[in-house]
């Protein structure tokens, strides 16, 4: 979750990479999947919409395997940032095609994590709440059984299948979940760490809507912390674009937020 380290780093592989070893070697694949995640962590959807386009037409163009599952990994992340910018329509096709090729090339579970991330994401973007919790208790399973859990991130899987159970109408469950992901988080991660903020946030929401204030205002209040210190702007279980700061998610306000770090964000409860 060390945005301002890791950006700067990434940019500079990407540039040694590209000198030394040419625009189509695995190591550019990597650099430029991993920056365009970053740059939608930090909510520059512009940068990370080039990056996972650019990913797309190089893996397209010369796959680094036969089995093209560094071309499912990159349509993945674009519907990811597609889906943000509320292209919906090129979102859902991009992340199918993902889970395409993953399947049809036998890959692993755990790999085909990627595909039902996006597909989870989309789904809730349209307001589809049954597909998006199936899809989003799909990933939290494949999560919840990696052998090296070090390597994904578990929390954010728990607590986007939270979002999606908000999204159904089921806050209890949906509670269950944000606390299973932030205890996981606290349990495996530094106390700063994005997703617990995001979960702490998601949480603080269903509690205000139960009348819970003062449990919805030390959620808020840890969660801001967290989103101050990451130069982050408040965001939600299921969304890493900026959201509204009274609660609510959702792509349509995409176009009308801050920029990372410009968010106003309440300390004092709400709901």
């Amino acid at each position: 979750g060390d945005f301002a380290t890791a950006t700067p780093l990434f940019e500079r592989v990407i540039r040694i990479v590209e000198r030394y070893k040419g625009p189509e070697h695995l190591d550019m694949d990597w650099s430029l999947y991993y920056r365009g995640r970053i740059a939608r962590e930090q909510g520059d959807h512009t940068r990370a919409m080039a990056l996972f386009q650019r990913l797309v037409r190089q893996e397209t163009a010369t796959p680094q395997t036969p089995d093209r599952r560094y071309l499912a990994r990159a349509l993945a992340g674009l519907a990811l940032v597609q889906a943000d910018a509320g292209q919906l329509e090129a979102a859902q096709a991009n992340a199918e095609q993902s889970l395409q090729i993953l399947q049809s090339t036998q890959q692993k579970r755990v790999q085909q994590g990627v595909a039902y991330e996006a597909l989870a994401i989309v789904a809730m973007a349209g307001g589809n709440s049954s597909q998006a919790v199936s899809f989003a208790d799909r990933l939290a399973a494949i999560r919840r059984e990696e052998h090296d859990p070090a390597q994904t991130d578990t929390p954010l899987a728990i607590a986007q299948a939270g979002a999606a159970y908000a999204l159904d109408g089921e806050p209890e469950r949906a509670e269950a979940l944000f606390t299973e992901a932030i205890a996981l988080a606290d349990s495996r991660y530094p106390e700063d760490y994005p997703t617990t903020a995001r979960a702490l946030w998601a949480r603080a929401e269903l509690r205000a809507a139960q009348g819970q204030r003062s449990l919805a205002k030390a959620d808020r209040q840890r969660a801001s912390r967290i989103f101050g210190a990451k130069s982050l702007a408040v965001q939600s279980a299921a969304w890493t674009f900026p959201i509204h700061a009274e609660g609510g998610s959702g792509a349509a306000e995409l176009h009308t937020q801050p920029g990372p770090g410009h968010a106003q964000v309440p300390v004092d409860g709400g709901g």
